[in-house]
């Protein structure tokens, strides 16, 4: 008898959060609760930045962070909202190699492999 057992993503919560204090620069128009579409603003913030060290340095801050502690709800929404604008340039998956931790750049590497290319 198989017996599954769900692990819940607390962290996935408190995201909304997490992002703001790990990036002060990056102010999100949508609501706590509207994750999904923050991601994909932070992905957008990101590639304006990714040229700024200092401003970029702290989203790959938080996206180690995010994905290193948070469960399968948070690598979700960061392979959906971010990653999946840096699979767009070379340049952009160079950078993100350089900075993303172990388990972050797995995930990155995973989720480059579901990309549908039109």
């Amino acid at each position: 008898m198989n017996s599954w057992v769900l692990i819940e993503d607390k962290y996935y919560y408190n995201l909304w959060e997490l992002l703001h204090n790990c990036v002060p620069e990056f102010k999100s128009i949508w609501e706590k609760d509207e994750i999904y579409l923050t991601m994909v603003e932070f992905g957008e913030f990101l590639i304006t930045n990714i040229e700024n060290n200092d401003i970029s340095g702290k989203c790959f801050y938080f996206i180690n962070e995010a994905i290193e502690n948070g469960g399968y709800k948070t690598e979700d929404v960061i392979v959906i909202g971010v990653f999946h604008r840096l699979y767009d340039d070379p340049g952009y998956i160079q950078k993100a190699r350089l900075v993303l931790s172990t388990k972050a750049l797995a995930v990155f590497d995973k989720g480059d492999g579901l990309r549908i290319n039109v």
